[in-house]
């Protein structure tokens, strides 16, 4: 014989209200950051929910980004961010699995990250994107943490001889940074 929970356990029906909190997060190491979630559907934090829409044709199509790192926790945090702000993503864990991705269908932007398999990965790949005529207009953001593990810094507007991306962020950033640099550029 099996009892109905109710009487089993004599539960007793109960109403849940759930309010809207702000939830901290940050990429990287600590928090830097809150960001309201879920999204409200008149919250202000709703205008970032339209910021991976590209008009073609009369019709909306979700911008795309792909993410090159070789961190998976940190790719599978931003590729979240992203999507939640209607991005699609696509995420590459190596240089090689990248450029098959960038080949397969050129992305509005990339999120490169430089230290993979060698400490030069991310500088080499941004440089061989930039000096390709295919793909020298899709916007290049360097997300790294190669100066808290090196100590060196770079930036494109001193360094932009052979660091040509057109963004460069260190890790950790807040997901608000990072949505902003993203919607600049695409």
């Amino acid at each position: 014989m099996v009892a109905h929970a109710r009487t089993f356990y004599n539960l007793k029906p109960i109403r849940v209200s759930i309010k809207f909190a702000k939830v901290p997060f940050a990429l990287g190491k600590g928090f830097e950051n809150t960001a309201g979630w879920p999204h409200r559907a008149n919250s202000p934090d709703r205008e970032c929910l339209k910021l991976g829409k590209r008009e073609e044709g009369g019709m909306s199509q979700k911008k795309r980004i792909l993410i090159v790192d070789d961190d998976p926790d940190f790719a599978a945090a931003i590729q979240k961010i992203l999507t939640t702000a209607n991005y699609h993503v696509d995420v590459a864990g190596n240089v090689n699995d990248g450029m098959k991705a960038i080949e397969e269908e050129i992305p509005d932007l990339i999120l490169l990250d430089v230290m993979m398999e060698k400490y030069d990965d991310g500088f080499n790949m941004c440089y061989d994107l930039k000096h390709d005529h295919r793909y020298r207009g899709t916007p290049v953001i360097i997300v790294t943490a190669v100066t808290e593990v090196t100590g060196l810094k770079f930036n494109p507007e001193t360094d932009g001889e052979y660091l040509e991306a057109d963004d460069y962020v260190q890790k950790p950033i807040s997901a608000e940074a990072l949505l902003t640099k993203v919607a600049r550029l695409i």
